[in-house]
């Protein structure tokens, strides 16, 4: 399990042929441990598993019998799709299940992950801003990344990490930085550590992961009067000292991108406008693949001019794939993980996990891709949390 989740932060780095290193990995972990323990393997399955395998089909019987014609791409994101839930999702209970794999271990594997996902944007951030090229012209990366682009009034550059966008490299925070926190020791070396690896955080500036971050803060805080009053008192007197500091980064590095994202003509608001349509005149959905063809092919899709290079939603894309059924699905799915824990489990890794999860939830309201691991695994994560306690236990 600690080698899937430390594979984690090269989202794009190492891949090979469209895929990434943590689906190689993954595989070949869940392969082994299958062949090694074959007389013996355990499953834990939940009534909520077959609502995110409703997804799955809706999508498939929309790809391969509604679709008007079946092209490569379909078939390699039906591919996808399987693989991405099979492995993440399923594949991390079944580790789970089968391994002594503790709060503990995850807290180390964490650990590793952000000293790892660190590492890749302190290098980045070197090599560019100051020998001038990335990371991704030393090692080899699955995909293409997006145009350089700077920040801070044009004073630097942004990096990437081992993925190919700065974004992505944020949500790899999101699933390891909540429970580290919680679980971090108070030593010298833990606080030089946190501090890196917030630093690096921070570096990314990913104005969606950043906003998502601020206003689910603001919603915990408000669940407790003596907590809000405390934070309230010490954020003003941080800012108060730091005003300048903050006001420049908050500027230059959320504002602007927020403005962008929300705006009245925003890209994101023209694709809703634009996918919207689409969906109610095929509530049944277009199968796996078929919006991304459209927009890489013909730049329109039932008659309907795209905009963009893509649904920017994850949210969208399932819907515009599986249809409305497979969008109720997906959305039971995800609550009924979320509320089963809640009602269950008061303790502090369960409540960081689902930290992670609204943190991860959030941020796909601007991203799409669904081949992401961390959603899926931080679902398992929690779903599988009665477990790893009772490992911990042993």
């Amino acid at each position: 399990m600690t080698a899937v989740l430390i594979s984690i932060p090269f989202l794009h780095a190492f891949g090979l042929f469209g895929l990434s290193l943590p689906l190689y990995v993954g595989f070949v972990t869940i392969f082994f441990k299958s062949i090694f323990l074959f007389r013996n393997l355990k499953y834990h399955l939940f009534i909520e598993d077959v609502l995110i395998l409703l997804v799955i089909f809706s999508a498939t019987v929309a790809t391969f019998f509604i679709s008007s014609s079946i092209s490569i791409l379909n078939l390699f994101h039906f591919l996808l799709w399987s693989a991405t839930i099979s492995i993440f999702f399923f594949g991390t209970k079944f580790l789970i299940s089968n391994s002594n794999f503790s709060y503990n271990s995850l807290h180390r594997a964490f650990a590793l992950g952000l000293a790892l996902t660190s590492i890749g944007v302190t290098m980045d951030f070197i090599l560019k801003n100051f020998l001038g090229f990335y990371l991704s012209d030393l090692i080899p990366y699955n995909i293409d990344e997006l145009d350089p682009t700077q920040n801070f009034s044009g004073l630097l550059y942004r990096v990437r990490g081992f993925a190919a966008e700065p974004s992505f490299t944020a949500m790899v925070y999101e699933l390891f930085l909540p429970f580290y926190l919680i679980n971090q020791s108070n030593t010298k070396l833990s606080k030089v550590f946190i501090i890196w690896i917030v630093a690096c955080y921070l570096i990314l500036t990913s104005a969606a992961s950043i906003a998502s971050l601020l206003v689910l803060l603001v919603i915990l805080f408000l669940r407790s009067a003596k907590a809000f009053l405390w934070i309230s008192i010490t954020t003003i007197l941080i800012y108060l000292l730091f005003f300048d500091y903050i006001e420049f980064y908050l500027n230059e590095a959320v504002t602007i991108k927020l403005f962008s994202y929300l705006g009245g003509d925003a890209l994101r608001f023209q694709l809703v406008e634009s996918l919207t349509p689409i969906i109610f005149e095929n509530p049944f959905g277009l199968g796996f693949g078929t919006l991304s063809n459209a927009f890489q092919e013909k730049g329109a899709l039932m008659g309907f001019q795209l905009i963009g290079g893509g649904a920017l939603n994850l949210y969208l894309d399932i819907t515009i794939a599986a249809g409305i059924l497979g969008f109720i699905s997906f959305c039971g799915f995800v609550v009924i993980i979320l509320f089963r824990s809640i009602y269950y489990d008061s303790s502090k890794n369960a409540k960081a996990l689902r930290f992670s999860c609204y943190w991860l939830l959030s941020h796909h309201f601007f991203l799409t891709e669904f081949y992401f691991p961390m959603l899926w695994v931080n679902l398992a994560l929690i779903q599988m949390a009665y477990f790893i306690e009772q490992n911990k236990l042993r």
